[in-house]
């Protein structure tokens, strides 16, 4: 897809633990979780991992899938520490993942309407 990006929003999303302060914060307990609230007329988003302290380096941190189904922590696409996805369409609204490590990462997610 190309096209000028027209607008988006940033959120911080923590996975494994809920945080007020900051809005599209999700919790995981253990599960697959989807996107925080996908903003109106989104088609676009750039998802990036921040591993924990305690990740180990060159190890799979986490595992995603774009089909709407659950990843497992040993099945889907495999993410690495600073893995970044470009998600586009469908992909956005069926993004899920899940740690593969047994830690809490974050996740820094964009979104965005590309024209």
């Amino acid at each position: 897809m190309s096209g000028r990006l027209q607008s988006y929003n940033r959120y911080l999303v923590k996975t494994g633990e809920t945080d007020k302060a900051y809005p599209g914060r999700v919790s995981v307990a253990g599960a697959a979780i989807d996107l925080p609230t996908i903003p109106a007329d989104t088609n676009s988003a750039v998802v990036a991992i921040i591993a924990a302290s305690g990740a180990v380096a060159g190890t799979v941190i986490a595992n995603y899938r774009l089909d709407g189904g659950d990843p497992t922590t040993v099945l889907g696409m495999p993410l690495y520490s600073g893995g970044e996805i470009q998600l586009f369409e469908s992909e956005v609204e069926n993004f899920r993942i899940i740690a593969a490590d047994g830690l809490t990462h974050s996740l820094a997610v964009e979104f965005g309407k590309v024209e």
